[in-house]
């Protein structure tokens, strides 16, 4: 239970240290970090936007990000329980109940489908470090 609550705890400001890694000269991951950098100020004038129009809709994204809270949880208290292929199966059925939420969301968001897409790019960025999180715990084989 520990395991799961401190990777919950961690998942966001690891996730942070991905727009400090954008501005190291020597990072292996300042693309990445780059491409959260961006998706982060996408997000923020989506935010914008739908608050402005005081359209609610758009929020809908949250789900995904409580989804990736959710398996980077479980994860945790599967940590070095489930190896190899299984994990690849959970990892990408998940990531296709990710693309639903999206398009979902995308759809029902009447009048604010450019805030929608706006919120899109950092939720599939937060998305994919949490599953490499995921990943890391289910096989507990650590970076």
């Amino acid at each position: 239970m520990g395991s799961a609550l401190w990777l919950i705890l961690a998942l966001p400001m690891w996730f942070a240290g991905l727009v400090r890694a954008a501005f190291s000269p020597d990072d292996g991951f300042k693309i990445w970090g780059m491409i959260t950098v961006a998706s982060a100020i996408a997000f923020v004038i989506g935010v914008v936007i739908a608050t402005i129009r005081k359209n609610w809709r758009p929020f809908g994204m949250a789900i995904s990000f409580l989804l990736s809270f959710v398996v980077v949880g479980v994860a945790g208290l599967l940590r070095g329980k489930i190896h190899g292929e299984l994990v690849a199966t959970i990892l990408w059925t998940l990531t296709a109940l990710q693309l639903l939420i999206v398009a979902c969301t995308l759809y029902l968001s009447r009048g604010a489908r450019a805030a929608t897409a706006l919120l899109i790019p950092l939720c599939g960025s937060f998305w994919m470090f949490a599953g490499l999180i995921a990943t890391m715990s289910f096989e507990d084989t650590w970076l």
